[in-house]
């Protein structure tokens, strides 16, 4: 909620434009017929802004007889009064900020030859409704598509090869999404805060960045065999995710029962905010419990690990403010910091006479009762409870 906050005050800074049509160098022509100012330049014509005398615009395939071939940057951006706009198809590259602010822009033509959407080049264009995407398409920009409210549905096309971080961040209305064949990358951002209830990853993405599904309406996801590295938040951050599949020729991961693990199951990656169970016992031959992998899970109140585990890192039970007791056999002999932190207020940890399990109690119980501690008050009397098995 606070990242959201942050992104709705930035975004009143940026997209409130106070100019209702946009500065042009004084070189620039202005084309009366269609109320743009242009450039020449030795590749073609270059649109550099506009009259913001109509509220629609159409864009010619050449001017002074040469192709246009760019929208430059901030050419339209922060124009109130544009509502449509039919882009020629020699057109192949649209800037940075080119229509950004366009509040009550609602209807685009792209070019059938269009390769790149650059950097914010309509962002926060509010009533923007995006029907289709070129074939020609091969870059989609750093938050390109940011708070474009009416977007709902996106077809990615197999051209397009690169998409920029938070490109489609805060389309809050954005339910259904196809990823292509092109994208290897899922970057950070990329969809936070739409509404997105489901996704199927293809085969050719290798790495979802982080945040890239944040606080989305996500209720299921589908690996595909290409996946070699998905960030946690994508996990943790999705409260309402339920299930979670994974291709059976994927070598790096698999999943049951909304857990997911590395291929062979010996580390458990991640298990899902609604799955396992009140009861629950880390399955046996896991041996590594990886950080954040039963971040924020509702469900956990008694906790068993086996004795294959070997390791339980850093924040791995974090937030599990159900969990009561947890039991730790000697043969974990590494507990990161801040393991079994936020859980219920009286958790105790259950283990051996020197092992990793006391010793981590102690240090805990130490660090919060230490006169330096910072932290807020009432976690200085947070405590932890260690019993002999």
């Amino acid at each position: 909620m606070k990242k959201l906050l942050s992104i709705l005050l930035s975004a009143i800074v940026l997209c409130s434009g106070l100019a209702a049509f946009s500065l042009t160098a004084a070189a620039d022509k202005l084309d009366n017929k269609n109320h743009i100012y242009y450039r020449l330049t030795d590749e073609g014509a270059e649109v550099t802004g506009f009259d913001g005398k109509t509220t629609s615009v159409t864009i010619p395939s050449k001017l002074e007889g040469k192709k246009v071939i760019a929208i430059s940057e901030k050419a339209f951006a922060n124009s109130a009064k544009l509502k449509s706009v039919k882009i020629s198809s020699s057109v192949t590259t649209i800037g940075k900020k080119a229509f950004k602010g366009c509040r009550n822009l609602s209807a685009i033509t792209l070019p059938k030859k269009l390769t790149k959407i650059s950097d914010e080049a309509f962002s926060c264009c509010y009533k923007l409704k995006l029907t289709k995407l070129p074939e020609s398409l091969e870059y989609i920009g750093r938050r390109a598509f940011l708070f474009c409210k009416a977007i709902t549905a996106v077809k990615l096309p197999d051209s397009v090869k690169e998409l920029g971080e938070g490109c489609f961040s805060c389309c809050f209305n954005l339910k259904s999404f196809t990823i292509g064949k092109g994208v290897s990358v899922i970057p950070e951002d990329a969809f936070e805060f739409c509404s997105l209830s489901s996704i199927s990853v293809p085969d050719n993405v290798e790495r979802i960045e982080k945040n890239a599904f944040r606080d989305t309406s996500l209720k299921t996801l589908k690996i595909g065999k290409g996946l070699v590295f998905i960030h946690h938040s994508n996990l943790h951050h999705s409260k309402y995710l339920k299930k979670i599949t994974v291709s059976s020729g994927n070598k790096h991961f698999t999943a049951a029962d909304g857990i997911l693990y590395n291929k062979n199951k010996t580390l458990l990656r991640y298990c899902l905010r609604n799955a396992g169970s009140a009861e629950f016992k880390i399955p046996s031959g896991v041996k590594k419990i990886e950080a954040f992998a039963f971040m924020h899970n509702k469900q956990l109140e008694t906790l068993e690990v086996p004795e294959s585990v070997k390791t339980i890192k850093h924040d791995a039970f974090y937030g599990c403010k159900k969990l009561k007791t947890a039991t730790i056999p000697a043969n974990v002999t590494e507990i990161g910091n801040c393991a079994f932190f936020h859980c219920a207020e009286k958790l105790v940890i259950k283990g051996e006479p020197g092992s990793a399990a006391e010793a981590y109690v102690t240090d805990f119980n130490k660090a919060f009762n230490d006169d330096d501690y910072d932290g807020e008050p009432w976690e200085i009397n947070y405590q932890i409870t260690f019993e002999k098995i």
